[in-house]
């Protein structure tokens, strides 16, 4: 039963919420920034948790809504009768407790100013089917999986906020509000039939395309233009062999023109992209410190 749950998590996809807070230390320590690591590696946990709660309780809005049903591709938790509906709410309102729970006691640990970001994001996350279903889904993205863990992370290792770090948002966030899109771009055809407005549906599959590219390249760009301003070393430069699967993942998405199950796993392999490239970027940042 336990695997069960767990699945119902989808974890894959936490790469997507560890890689900001991983990224932020990295940053910090190759900018000089005295760090607790303790407390960033307590706030990993705490965003895993967070995000764990906000699949769960998505997944149970989706199959409410009637976005998903039995011939819906994505999350088949409760419509292939795993979980019921009923066990994926109290999965999701537990999940959401403990992380609340976890928060406070990073919180308790730190400082009191952390009570507003968790406090935003604890709000969006939950909210956060209402938006995907009015064309706001990667807006919620770009907060709850980039400006807010970003903030609060430099906060919780360095005991205040450093608005610094948001140059490392851009390094990271543009793929996770990728994988979102590319989940978005494959499910226009069930997401229009449940009545539902998702950001694909409101530009087009042409658009929806482009805006694919741009944000899975964006981040190397990025990282480029912080190291010609000096905000990154240019070992950071670590990050551009992940083009070679930016290439393969536009190819793919190029493709659902002309095939609809093109882009059937492309949320996935975005996902593993997220993981490479914010790994190397990472890593980049990390050896910079060492060596600074």
């Amino acid at each position: 039963m336990f695997k069960k749950y767990f699945l119902a998590t989808r974890p894959w996809s936490f790469v997507v919420s560890i890689m900001p807070v991983l990224a932020c230390m990295a940053y910090l320590y190759s900018r000089s920034y005295t760090i607790h690591l303790w407390y960033g590696l307590w706030a990993v946990f705490g965003i895993m948790l967070f995000h764990a709660a906000a699949n769960v309780l998505s997944d149970w809005k989706d199959y409410l809504k009637q976005v998903d049903q039995t011939d819906t591709y994505g999350a088949t938790t409760i419509t292939q009768g795993v979980l019921s509906a009923q066990q994926m709410l109290k999965l999701g309102i537990t999940l959401m407790v403990i992380a609340i729970i976890n928060g406070l006691g990073i919180l308790l640990a730190t400082d009191w100013s952390l009570l507003i970001i968790g406090g935003i994001g604890a709000v969006i996350a939950i909210f956060y089917p209402w938006l995907k279903y009015h064309a706001l889904g990667d807006v919620a993205i770009l907060f709850t999986f980039g400006i807010l863990p970003v903030l609060g992370t430099s906060l919780v290792i360095t005991g205040h906020i450093v608005w610094e770090s948001l140059w490392v948002v851009l390094a990271i966030v543009p793929i996770t509000m990728a994988v979102l899109h590319s989940n978005n771009t494959r499910d226009m055809a069930t997401d229009h039939r449940a009545h539902i407005l998702t950001f694909p549906l409101l530009v087009g599959v042409k658009a929806s395309q482009m805006v694919y590219d741009a944000m899975v390249i964006l981040p190397s760009v990025w990282v480029v233009v912080c190291v010609c301003l000096g905000k990154m070393s240019p070992i950071a430069l670590s990050i551009l062999p992940s083009l070679l699967l930016v290439v393969r993942n536009c190819k793919i998405m190029a493709a659902f023109s002309h095939d609809e199950h093109a882009i059937d796993h492309l949320d996935e392999m975005t996902a593993q992209l997220q993981m490479i490239s914010g790994t190397l970027v990472t890593l980049g940042l990390f050896i910079a410190g060492l060596i600074a």
